[in-house]
């Protein structure tokens, strides 16, 4: 373990006893680490930098929940014992060498999570009053150094090989799950009459009763999504439910595809025009026309707290056609414009978009602040 990690280690144990919490996300324990300048923040994907040391097995205290969402959990004081990184350094060897000590049953440590020990302070107290056993911990290290590399480098390939099978293990997940779902009435593909033809399209996501505490406005369907019978399954779509599940406005269920639990959230989710559209093929002024009429009436309808527009572009043709307001809408909240909606007004700052990154990460913490106070 390095200086860097123990020293971040340290710091957030001190900070959770501080704190008086047994538990603590990745992205709160990553403000205080920026804060107090041990470890800098990511500012558009907060608390990256932390969890990357949490995959490594790095952090002590760190686990996953259900959803796999990073926390750390605060370890007790134990005077009795001290590090691993600790230990290396009072008895002038790697970390390695008292890992295989521990391997070896000759230390009994303290286990306190996934491969994360504390060794016992009289283990090392008796090691260091006998020189005969330090100068065995020195020369097994040298066949331990010769040997590490080998191993690191099967364990590599071993991880490549794994990563190779799991991700193939999903796709083909995927693809059943697909195939699955044509025939599955849980999805969400309709149709709809276009002239003389019939375009298959996905239907809204709206409760019965009405009532909504958010409306999700899209564009219109990608191609993609319709095969899937479920909205935003392309690259730029996934971006959505990747925002709002990293902001912990939305988590949808595991096994699950994400609109299906939208309802359960009281969210509601459609389109300004349902014909599909591939990526960059903008709908015609009429489609907008039509659309915006038909969007007025379900945010009549269905009385949402906030309306949701994926993109700013919708908002703004709306603005134009509906209320003559040539005025360009901005990324977050739209204060100035409630009174025509009767609502808040959000607009999502989709990765990509001419919006900076600090600017984009406090929008979406207001979101999740507002829908989480209301009841």
């Amino acid at each position: 373990m390095s200086t860097k990690i123990e020293n971040i280690n340290i710091f957030i144990q001190k900070k959770m006893a501080e704190l008086k919490t047994e538990n603590i996300s990745a992205v709160e324990m990553a403000e205080y680490l920026d804060e107090a300048q041990i470890l800098k923040d990511n500012k558009s994907r907060p608390g990256l930098p932390l969890r990357n040391y949490l995959r490594s097995n790095s952090i002590l205290g760190g686990y996953q929940n259900q959803s796999r969402r990073w926390f750390i959990q605060r370890l007790e004081d134990d005077k009795d014992f001290i590090s691993v990184a600790k230990a290396a350094r009072i008895l002038k060897v790697s970390e390695h060498a008292i890992y295989k000590k521990i391997e070896r049953n000759e230390i009994e440590p303290k286990i306190i999570g996934k491969n994360r020990f504390l060794i016992p302070k009289d283990a090392v107290t008796g090691i260091v009053n006998d020189k005969k056993r330090i100068h065995q911990i020195k020369e097994r290290e040298t066949l331990f150094s010769l040997t590490l590399n080998i191993k690191q480098q099967v364990s590599k390939i071993k991880e490549d090989l794994m990563l190779i099978i799991n991700k193939l293990h999903s796709l083909e997940s995927k693809i059943e799950a697909l195939e699955e779902n044509e025939d599955q009435s849980n999805n969400h593909k309709t149709e709809i009459e276009i002239g003389n033809e019939q375009v298959t399209t996905l239907d809204d996501i709206l409760p019965v009763k009405p009532g909504l505490k958010m409306l999700i406005i899209a564009k219109t369907p990608a191609p993609i999504s319709v095969r899937a019978g479920h909205y935003f399954q392309g690259k730029h779509g996934k971006m959505l439910w990747n925002k709002l599940q990293e902001y912990n406005i939305f988590t949808p269920s595991e096994n699950k595809f994400e609109d299906e639990c939208l309802l359960d959230y009281d969210f509601g989710i459609t389109d300004i025009v349902k014909v599909p559209h591939d990526f960059g093929n903008e709908p015609s002024s009429f489609d907008y026309q039509s659309g915006a009429d038909r969007i007025m009436n379900l945010i009549e309808l269905h009385k949402p707290k906030v309306i949701f527009f994926v993109y700013k572009k919708v908002l703004d043709n709306i603005l134009r056609i509906m209320f003559n307001i040539t005025t360009k809408s901005k990324y977050g909240f739209n204060p100035e414009i409630e009174e025509y909606f009767k609502c808040k007004v959000f607009v999502f700052p989709m990765p990509g978009t001419p919006c900076k990154a600090d600017d984009a990460h406090q929008a979406m913490l207001e979101l999740h602040i507002y829908l989480s106070n209301l009841t």
